[in-house]
């Protein structure tokens, strides 16, 4: 609380340290609810940004211009990628209701609803002047990988269409500009949108739609403009946070290399999306970017060495999702660019993914998903650090308090992990383990809960330096022969891709210094693999052919088909997938497969546009309010990380970016980033704080509080 508000979210800027963006609720929403309810947007230039003398109110110093703020962002995360925005970029894009009775009659509907009562607009001084409408009724926003995405009701069209409490989805790649209909091929209504990446353009968009009696989810891939989608999976498993699709990191992101192109995905789906019951759920993986989806092959062994006896097609491995943490509770799905082709899930063999501890344990690939080993039994929490060199893990709190941690940097005989135990100072439940944003340090927090010697529950912090063993010794620095080529065992979206990491055998460590080397992209011929189902095609039950899903004229409802400058391939029903980088063999693309007749600018989107004004104008707009929807909680996921390591930070004493350095929160940093967040070291949020760090010398381990010094957990 911070004097007569509340905070809800937090955003810090990408390329200005210390610099933040907050939305807080204000106090007469809890006192007195039959009051008009607005957001206000606070600012924060400062390093420390504690106290409610650090925030500027920017609603109150907006000269009544607005009244309250529903959603928001910094202008500098719709550049690609936000880190190069220019530090004195400070423009804010917000979804905002202003001045005029209209308005403040619906202010109090940010809790919840459509509204076409709400627009977007940005300010370049913090609304100390005239702002720009950028589009009428657009109520949500979100900008990644140098696009503006925009929710806008259907109450709000100007087109024609119904108010029928559904809501389209608007893209713009040029900050706003101009906006491209995202059409999607289907005739339910959409109630929710989650983008779950942003990656070179292209966008994959899980979306909840309702209709015919029922409700189902989504997932849709784009072509090259993110406006035309084609249908990439049905039935896909709904979470606490959306759609939840997990990648497989292989880009080293070294400044200045070519892009490598990321197209490995796991996602879970409802196994019987028809029945009544407690839905079943699975897990597919697909290499392509979601063109084909297959099941996981089990591992041959379990983390003894045992046959696990388990085929397809009725036995196969199933994995708990980045999102798992707001769900079944267990470590989600975890990938990092610091250990590319590396990733580490909790889950389980069988016909099912399964929610009983007793029945999960822990994965891990070392090969970008193609093969899979059990390298721990039991579920448990897990983090890389030294740029993926060192490993660490401990049980998961759900299966029980634990007296050690697990690390390891090399396989041991038979081509698995080695773990070396190292006790706890104490027990603790262990709720995450926790390593700096680049995950290039030694040194991992690990925090959770312990009981103290009066039998008290507390939440505790324990630091992990692994320097000591540099010190003394038995962990030496790589050399080059430590080092291979990695060459990934298949063509993915039309290239192989080869990397230089340390050999799996070699116990040694990289340093903090050490980076990756640009990694080499060889186009592959070619193949069937490299193309997906186009725009209202989806595929048939065997995976292999491309038929419609819906009929021509409900497709040419979409401007880009209406006005012919797009053309579907009616022979086949394929594109090529967008980024992909095959070699066609000197020839033009054939036309069998759709493409775009010429640059279009997208202006027949049926949403009007406005210049700049004071935000008092009312606007001709049809229908009435329309139904609740969510839209992009990635977006509400990361501010309610940033938010907690606000508070992390002020407990600990320390500036926030230097918190979230060292927790390994670099919220603001891009969906990318958030993915890892979801359950970064593979668990998520949790834990308790302390808020002071008592270093104990010479010991591996410096418990960072201890018995009756725990802070209450958080």
């Amino acid at each position: 609380s911070f004097g007569d508000v509340v905070l809800s979210s937090l955003r810090l800027h990408p390329s200005a340290p210390g610099v933040a963006l907050a939305l807080a609720v204000r106090m007469d929403c809890f006192t007195n609810p039959a009051l008009p309810c607005a957001q206000d947007l606070l600012y924060c230039p400062q390093d420390l940004c504690m106290g409610a003398g650090a925030w500027k109110n920017i609603t109150a110093h907006s000269d009544g211009r607005i009244v309250g703020f529903v959603d928001y962002d910094w202008a500098a995360n719709a550049y690609a990628p936000p880190s190069a925005a220019p530090a004195d970029e400070l423009g804010i894009l917000a979804t905002v209701y202003e001045t005029g009775e209209q308005h403040k009659a619906h202010a109090h509907a940010h809790t919840g609803g459509w509204d076409e009562d709400i627009d977007f607009v940005r300010s370049d001084d913090l609304f100390a002047s005239d702002h720009e409408h950028v589009l009428a009724c657009g109520n949500v926003l979100q900008a990644l990988e140098g696009k503006l995405y925009v929710a806008v009701p259907h109450a709000c069209a100007s087109d024609g269409k119904d108010d029928d409490g559904g809501v389209s989805l608007m893209v713009s790649a040029d900050g706003g500009d101009s906006f491209d209909d995202m059409c999607f091929p289907t005739t339910l209504l959409s109630d929710a949108f989650y983008i779950t990446d942003g990656a070179e353009g292209i966008s994959l968009v899980g979306v909840q739609h309702r209709g015919r009696g029922t409700s189902t989810s989504n997932l849709y891939s784009s072509g090259d403009r993110a406006s035309l989608f084609s249908l990439s999976l049905e039935a896909t498993h709904p979470t606490a946070v959306g759609t939840d699709v997990s990648r497989i990191r292989f880009d080293t992101q070294v400044p200045g290399a070519t892009s490598i192109p990321e197209g490995v995905y796991l996602i879970n789906r409802e196994l019987h999306p028809e029945s009544t019951l407690e839905p079943e759920v699975g897990t597919v993986i697909t290499y392509n970017r979601g063109a084909q989806w297959q099941t996981i092959p089990a591992p041959t062994k379990d983390a003894l060495g045992q046959p696990t006896s388990c085929a397809l097609p009725e036995c196969s491995l199933h994995l708990h999702g980045a999102a798992s943490w707001y769900d079944e509770g267990f470590a989600g799905f975890y990938s990092h660019p610091s250990a590319p082709g590396y990733a580490m899930a909790t889950g389980n063999l069988g016909a099912r993914l399964e929610i009983e501890s007793g029945l999960v344990n822990t994965y891990m690939t070392r090969d970008g998903g193609v093969t899979w080993e059990e390298t721990l039994q039991g579920p448990h929490v897990y983090e890389y650090g030294d740029h993926g060199g060192i490993v660490v893990a401990a049980r998961h709190y759900m299966a029980g308090a634990t007296d050690h941690l697990v690390w390891s940097v090399a396989e041991g005989p038979g081509g698995r992990m080695e773990w070396t135990k190292l006790p706890l100072p104490k027990p603790m439940h262990v709720k995450n383990i926790r390593v700096e944003n680049d995950n290039a340090a030694r040194r991992f927090l690990v925090h959770g809960v312990v009981t103290t010697d009066t039998g008290d529950l507390k939440g505790g912090v324990a630091l992990v330096d692994f320097e000591a063993k540099l010190d003394d010794g038995s962990l030496k620095q790589c050399k080059s022969a430590d080092y291979e080529l990695f060459t990934a065992p298949d063509c993915m979206l039309g290239a192989r891709v080869s990397f230089t990491r340390r050999r799996a055998t070699s116990p040694c460590y990289n340093g903090k210094e050490w980076s990756h080397d640009p990694a080499t992209v060889e186009p592959c011929a070619c193949t069937a693999s490299d193309y997906e189902c186009d725009y209202g095609a989806m595929r048939t039950a065997g995976g292999h052919a491309c038929v419609p899903a819906v009929s021509y004229a409900e497709l040419t409802e979409c401007p880009a088909i209406k006005h012919k400058k797009y053309e579907r391939s009616t022979e086949t029903l394929l594109r090529y997938i967008a980024g992909d980088r095959c070699d066609m063999g000197g020839k033009e693309a054939p036309h069998h497969a759709g493409y775009w007749t010429d640059s279009w600018d997208g202006a027949d989107h049926g949403v009007p546009k406005h210049g700049h004004g004071g935000g008092g104008d009312e606007k001709e707009k049809g229908g009435g309010m329309s139904g609740f929807g969510k839209f992009i909680v990635g977006v509400l996921v990361t501010a309610g990380v940033a938010a907690a390591a606000l508070a992390a930070a002020h407990f600990a004493g320390m500036p926030v970016r230097d918190w979230l350095a060292t927790a390994g929160d670099a919220a603001g940093a891009g969906w990318q980033r958030l993915r890892g967040m979801v359950g970064i070291g593979g668990g998520g949020g949790g834990g308790g704080v302390q808020a002071e760090y008592q270093a104990m010398r010479g010991e591996m381990f410096e418990p960072l509080a201890g018995g009756d010094e725990f802070a209450e957990e958080m």
